[in-house]
């Protein structure tokens, strides 16, 4: 068995759940950081989560190995260290306002 991959089933209710916890780390993100910021790390952030999506993978919150493929995938497509630090801090900010946005539900 791979190790590098740990494949996750997503019911449609997961992926609404998933889907509205991404909106609200968006809006997390668009008060806390300038704009090219919140535009880099968004495309980061879709770019991380469509290749989760077509691995059948989950991407919030994403195991380390899943991070790491991910980021080897991208390494070998060209991208430049610098694109890969961005996209590390993309999927790490993303994974924090995730958890501020659980938390926030979960004080409801």
């Amino acid at each position: 068995m791979n190790q590098i991959a740990t494949i996750a089933s997503v019911s449609p209710g997961a992926m609404t759940l998933f889907r509205d916890d991404m909106d609200a780390a968006g809006a997390f993100l668009a008060a806390e950081k300038s704009s090219a910021t919140v535009r880099a790390y968004r495309s980061d952030a879709r770019i991380f989560q469509a290749y989760c999506e077509a691995r059948g993978l989950a991407s919030l919150p994403a195991s380390p190995d899943t991070v790491m493929a991910f980021l080897a995938a991208e390494a070998k497509g060209g991208a430049k260290a610098s694109t890969l630090g961005r996209r590390v801090a993309a999927i790490r900010y993303l994974h924090k306002v995730g958890r501020k946005a659980r938390a926030r539900k979960n004080a409801r």
